[in-house]
């Protein structure tokens, strides 16, 4: 992202009160965004709106974290963390063992080795 700073300088402000502009969507202001773009960083920006989706699975955690760019893997690696302790926790209050439904960095799709549980928060920051 070349001109990073003039894409973000050029967003709306966005608060809880935000209306979009009369026909405008959240679509509209992507593509708003995507006209400044490189086709790698537009590439990027795909990626990262294939992460809300409400069907993840392994295989997506699987490119997620050795996606080339940096913010990627570790923003998705913090996102599987979290979802595998409200998981776990919730594991535990029905009673299921703890490791069921939890994407755990094992099998054909990870890399050897790959570790899942990298980050660990001490002292207010991640290490």
């Amino acid at each position: 992202m070349s001109n990073y700073e003039y894409i973000i300088s050029s967003l709306p402000f966005l608060s809880a009160d935000y209306k979009y502009r009369e026909g405008e969507g959240f679509k509209d202001v992507v593509e708003e965004i995507r006209r400044d773009l490189s086709p790698s960083d537009s590439q990027t920006v795909d990626f990262l709106l294939e992460g809300f989706s409400d069907k993840l699975d392994a295989d997506f955690y699987a490119r997620a974290l050795v996606h080339k760019n940096a913010y990627i893997r570790e923003y998705f690696r913090f996102d599987l963390n979290l979802r595998n302790a409200k998981v776990r926790y919730l594991n535990g209050r029905l009673g299921r063992d703890s490791g069921t439904d939890v994407i755990d960095g094992k099998g054909d799709l990870w890399d050897e080795g790959l570790d899942i549980d990298l980050y660990r928060f001490q002292g207010g920051e991640f290490e």
